[in-house]
């Protein structure tokens, strides 16, 4: 595999070149690798004979599978490409909007053959983390080929045996994104669920012709967390692997998917928002030696390192940092806000930095709560922060058999003092973000 670091086309030509008639994208029709080419070239030529000014592309197309060949097609015409969420942030900056209108007039043009490429891409993200506010990260071609190269000098080995990914988090999340390149990268097939939003996904791996041929499938937490109760009828007769990224994975989620599949292998990505790779891949088939709060072998281009402040030397923790290289040299130095502990070669994780509260004189960690409300039979989901009254509170999402006064006499049983919440109540929906990550308040 040939990486040139001002081309992420290159990438996809070369599998066109080895696999043409192989399935690309299967979701309302399959496309081969060939088929996507051919499109993805013509949508480039009409974006270059549209967009004379070479404005950036906001691209806010509904159908994942469209959205996936106009992503390559600005990328092919080398025009900075934006990726807004579902819902347009009211606050874009000046760009060119493609969306399904302006798709069918592309689609209209006529061509007189393909413009050489504006320069290399950048891509623009809008991330949202635990705060359910959007906002705009900007990466480089560049970097992402230099992530795809690290990770393919040393590929774990599902990227290896894999080739057809049911991949679920939508593609313009950073997680989405970057797995797609990834198997793309290695030939496979990108099974996308036939439906949007949280349930879509979840009905999709119960159609016949997708569970029939998935052998790996990627998620965030929560997609597998719907999956819980319907799991034992789940079938799926091909599937080799699991993987989880966009958020932390519970040790319980892990062992319930291993009783239900006992022979595949299993990974957990550690991402950064401003980072659109993975940083850190953990692949493991025992999950009794697995820990997912483990940040260990990360990509070669990448240097992590914990930076204290005062304090947190007695305790060997701090906030981790990523540091990578442009293609100009210049070193960029990412706070990631997660705070580590340093353990030997590799680091731990214990939590957000912005999650970390003073309440009664302690410093709070509320996963910590959380985790432990979550473990009282019938609990679904747990949220836990300080209220603007300053106040502790606990919120659950649990089956209507829960009584909150045996979960308080479970937490006081297991919790000391400082960390028993003010308030517990019991909620229907814990609200979520577009990508399933618990919305974090923080007065």
């Amino acid at each position: 595999m040939v990486f040139d670091r001002h081309d992420l086309y290159g990438i996809f030509r070369q599998q066109v070149i080895l696999f043409p008639e192989r399935p690309y994208c299967i979701k309302e029709h399959t496309i081969t690798y060939q088929e996507a080419h051919d499109q993805i070239t013509r949508l480039a030529t009409a974006l270059l004979c549209r967009n004379t000014d070479h404005h950036p592309v906001i691209l806010h197309i509904r159908c994942h599978q469209q959205w996936l060949l106009c992503w390559w097609a600005c990328i092919r015409a080398g025009l900075d490409v934006i990726l807004p969420p579902d819902i347009l942030p009211s606050d874009q900056p000046h760009a060119w909007l493609l969306d399904e209108v302006a798709l069918g007039a592309l689609q209209e043009v006529s061509l007189t053959g393909l413009p050489a490429a504006v320069r290399p891409s950048d891509i623009y993200f809008y991330s949202s983390g635990t705060t359910g506010m959007p906002k705009l990260i900007g990466n480089t071609s560049h970097q992402l080929v230099s992530a795809l190269q690290a990770l393919y000098a040393q590929p774990p080995a599902y990227l290896r045996t894999c080739r057809q990914v049911y991949l679920t988090p939508p593609l313009f999340h950073s997680y989405g994104l970057s797995a797609m390149l990834e198997y793309t990268m290695m030939g496979a097939t990108i099974i996308l669920p036939p439906e949007r939003g949280t349930v879509g996904p979840v009905k999709g791996l119960f159609r016949k012709d997708i569970a029939a041929i998935v052998d790996s499938i990627e998620g965030v937490p929560y997609f597998y967390t719907q999956l819980n109760t319907i799991l034992p009828r789940l079938q799926l007769p091909a599937l080799q692997h699991v993987g989880f990224g966009g958020d932390a994975v519970p040790d319980a989620l892990l062992h319930t998917w291993q009783a239900k599949f006992p022979a595949v292998s299993y990974s957990v990505r550690y991402g950064v928002t401003e980072i659109p790779s993975v940083v850190c891949l953990q692949e493991f088939t025992d999950i009794m030696e697995a820990d997912t709060a483990r940040i260990q072998h990360w990509l070669s281009i990448y240097n992590i390192y914990l930076q204290h402040e005062p304090g947190d030397e007695a305790t060997g923790t701090g906030e981790l940092y990523v540091d990578y290289l442009t293609a100009s040299g210049e070193k960029i130095t990412v706070p990631t806000g997660d705070i580590a502990m340093a353990t030997g070669d590799h680091f731990r994780l214990e939590g957000r930095r912005k999650s970390f509260f003073k309440y009664k004189g302690f410093k709070i960690n509320p996963l910590r709560i959380e985790s432990v409300i979550k473990a009282f039979n019938g609990v679904k989901e747990a949220k836990v922060f300080l209220t603007a009254q300053a106040r502790l509170k606990a919120e659950f999402e649990a089956d209507s058999d829960v009584a909150v006064p045996a979960l308080k006499a479970f937490l006081a049983a297991t919790l000391p003092d400082y960390m028993l919440p003010d308030e517990l109540t019991r909620v229907d929906n814990i609200p979520r973000t577009a990508s399933g990550k618990i919305i974090r308040h923080i007065y």
